[in-house]
């Protein structure tokens, strides 16, 4: 271990830059799907650590192809 960091790990594909930060998708309990800001710890080529998600959400890991805010 070289480093020891707080946070949670996320595939590097969930997280994506907006004009408001770094964020990501995620399933609300009433399968509504949210933006949510997270600030990113570190990470190498594959995961992320980032803070302000908690365990047990669920994070949309391939944001490109979900359909959010999107008119079509």
């Amino acid at each position: 271990i070289k480093n020891i960091y707080r946070g949670l790990a996320v595939p590097r594909s969930a997280v994506f830059k907006t004009t408001e930060g770094n964020q990501v998708l995620i399933y609300t309990f009433d399968q509504e799907v949210k933006l949510r800001n997270v600030e990113i710890i570190e990470g190498t080529n594959d995961w992320i650590i980032v803070n302000n998600i908690d365990i047990g959400d669920q994070i949309i890991v391939n944001p490109e192809k979900a359909n959010f805010g999107r008119n079509e």
